[in-house]
């Protein structure tokens, strides 16, 4: 089944509104982007896989989360 136009623009909403809540530590809003059941494997930044908004809170909000990481290696690169 083709995605329609409305589909994809509000995958593109909720993509953009996650980004924001990350850019901003706004771990308390996941609920806004995240069903109650939402897994999230960040296993390739050696993270557990977690099940949960709560879960998936405290696992973003951890030192050396993906999102750290990569602005930390953004910052190098540009060095």
């Amino acid at each position: 089944m083709k995605p329609t136009t409305d589909d994809i623009v509000e995958i593109n909403q909720i993509l953009s509104l996650w980004a924001h809540l990350v850019d901003n530590h706004a771990w308390d809003r996941f609920g806004e982007v995240f069903t109650e059941d939402a897994h999230f494997d960040a296993g390739v930044f050696g993270f557990a896989p977690v099940t949960g908004i709560a879960a998936i809170c405290h696992m973003a909000s951890q030192d050396g989360h993906a999102t750290g990481l990569v602005c930390c290696r953004a910052a190098q690169w540009r060095a």
